[in-house]
C-alpha cells in the first residue's frame, strides 16, 4: 500500500482492504493526516527553544518539504512566523500549501500552530561550548484533501534532542544535529469504505535535521527528514531556514 497525503485517502482505504491484517483504517487516516499538515508535510523546525536562542523579535522562517514516490511527488510550501515566550519556550505559526506533481490535482491549504518549551540542558557535553538539551512540544494541523471537499486535522506531541556543536564564542557558528520523535492523532473527514469505520487514529513519527545558526547573525537553516511510521508511507525530506529575531 502507498500513502498519498493529497492523491486520497479513499486510494489508500481500498488498498487497505486487502492488507487489513497488517494496519486499521483509523491507522491509515491517522498518517494521511499527519502527512496533509505541517506536522509530517515538513522536515522538524530547529526551534529557538531547543538551541537556547534568545529572539528580540519575531523570526519569518520559509519551508520546503517534497515526497518521492514512483510515480507522483508530493511538494510543500510554506512560511511560519516564531516568537519567543519568556527563557525557554516559542510559538510557531504556519501556513503553506501542498501539492502533488500530477495534472488533475490542485494545490490544498495548510495550516497549524506549535509550541515548544526547553525542560533540561548540559553544558560541555562534547567539549567546551556544546551543549544538549530536551524540549517537549505540540501541534495543531489542517490540510485540505484533494480532490474533492474533505479536511484533515492532527495533533502531534514531541519530545526534541538537540546538540549544539562548536561557537567557542559569541560570534561562533553553530552546528545542530537533532532528533525529534513524535506522537500523532490524526482524523480524516472523508466516507468511510469499510464497514467498521474508524475516522481517527494515532501514529508514531520519527524525524530530525541538521542545522547552522550564529548568535550575531539573524539567518539560521536547517535541512532534514520526516517519516510517518506506517507501511507503504515515504519520508519527507525538507529545508527550513529563518530570518530576523536578533
Amino acid at each position: 500500500m502507498r500513502l498519498f497525503p493529497r492523491a486520497g485517502i479513499a486510494a489508500a482505504l481500498a488498498a487497505l482492504a486487502s492488507t487489513a491484517a497488517a494496519q486499521s483504517e483509523g491507522d491509515v487516516r491517522a498518517a494521511v493526516a499527519l502527512q496533509s499538515t505541517h506536522i509530517g508535510a515538513f522536515a522538524p523546525l530547529m526551534s529557538p527553544s531547543m538551541i537556547s536562542r534568545k529572539l528580540n523579535g519575531a523570526q519569518i522562517g520559509l519551508r520546503y518539504g517534497i515526497m518521492f514516490d514512483n510515480d507522483i511527488n508530493t511538494q510543500a510550501v510554506g512560511a511560519n512566523v516564531t516568537w519567543v515566550a519568556g527563557l525557554m519556550s516559542s510559538i510557531t505559526l504556519n501556513a503553506g500549501v501542498l501539492d502533488l506533481d500530477c495534472n488533475a490535482c490542485a494545490p490544498a491549504l495548510l495550516l497549524g500552530a506549535g509550541a515548544d518549551m526547553r525542560v533540561a540542558e548540559v553544558g560541555d557535553v562534547m567539549g567546551d561550548a556544546s551543549q544538549l538539551t530536551l524540549a517537549v512540544g505540540g501541534d495543531i494541523g489542517y490540510g485540505q484533501l484533494r480532490p474533492g471537499t474533505a479536511h484533515a486535522i492532527a495533533l502531534g506531541v514531541s519530545a526534541p534532542v538537540t546538540l549544539s556543536l562548536g561557537g567557542g564564542g559569541r560570534d561562533g557558528l553553530r552546528f545542530v544535529p537533532y532528533f525529534t520523535p513524535t506522537f500523532g492523532v490524526g482524523e480524516t473527514s472523508t466516507p468511510c469504505l469499510i464497514a467498521s469505520c474508524e475516522r481517527s487514529g494515532t501514529r508514531f513519527m520519527v524525524g530530525g535535521g541538521i542545522g547552522v545558526w550564529n548568535p550575531i547573525s539573524s539567518f539560521s537553516a536547517s535541512i532534514g527528514v520526516n517519516q510517518v511510521l506506517i507501511t507503504g508511507a515515504q519520508p519527507v525530506y525538507g529545508v527550513n531556514v529563518a530570518f530576523g529575531g536578533r
